[in-house]
């Protein structure tokens, strides 16, 4: 009877080992481990990448940090001393389209043209200050560090090619040919600049209006 009874138990055996239902099973069951094995090596490499992401940002974040100081300590080492009253100065001391007063006063010279009202008018227009740059302050802005004034033009002026560039060294501090920005100015950012071609006197004569913003260490 023990014989018999194990033999039974033994083909049992063997024709569960022939159903391939329970052969899956066992396959399937056999690979559980190495599932949670790969779920938790994907979870490990979700973190480390999470991790190096934010190593990347705080990296980032310090160089920002440092390139703003750097720029920060540049700008109070140049602006350390300016003249407040730059601007104008600058305004009261230029006088634009040279070239056309010279070349009216060559003509008034002339007896036959001295009383000829045209150009006494042009003449006078271009040397009373009508042709004035003339800037009014809108707003202003303060902070701990940093001072920002608005600034609008009044109306526009008559340029011509010599005077933009002339304007553009005193005004964005950069040098141009022989003309040198003023060792005392303060930072200005151009908000606008239109420049229009006028019928002018002369063959480069333009209208020109500007807003700025000047800014200072406080």
């Amino acid at each position: 009877m023990a014989a018999c009874r194990c033999q039974k138990k033994y083909w049992n055996s063997k024709l569960l080992l022939q159903n391939p239902l329970f052969v899956i099973g066992i396959f399937a069951f056999s690979l559980i481990p190495f599932f949670f094995a790969c779920l938790l090596i994907k979870h490990r490499f979700a973190d480390l990448s999470i991790k190096k992401s934010h190593f990347k940002q705080i990296k980032w974040q310090g160089r920002v940090l440092t390139e703003a100081h750097k720029t920060r300590d540049e700008f109070f080492n140049m602006y350390q001393k300016v003249d407040p009253n730059y601007l104008s100065h600058l305004t009261e001391k230029t006088i634009f389209l040279k070239s056309e007063i010279d070349l009216l006063n060559t003509i008034c010279a002339q007896p036959a043209l001295h009383a000829h009202p045209i150009i006494k008018h042009r003449l006078a227009h271009l040397t009373n200050g009508e042709n004035r740059l003339v800037f009014v302050e809108q707003d202003h802005a303060t902070s701990d560090l940093i001072k920002e004034v608005y600034y609008k033009q009044k109306t526009p002026v008559e340029v011509e090619k010599q005077d933009i560039k002339n304007l553009l060294s005193m005004i964005e501090g950069v040098t141009i040919g022989c003309l040198h920005p003023h060792l005392l100015r303060p930072q200005f950012v151009v908000r606008r600049f239109d420049l229009r071609r006028t019928s002018g006197w002369g063959p480069d004569s333009y209208l020109l209006e500007m807003d700025l913003i000047k800014r200072e260490p406080t």
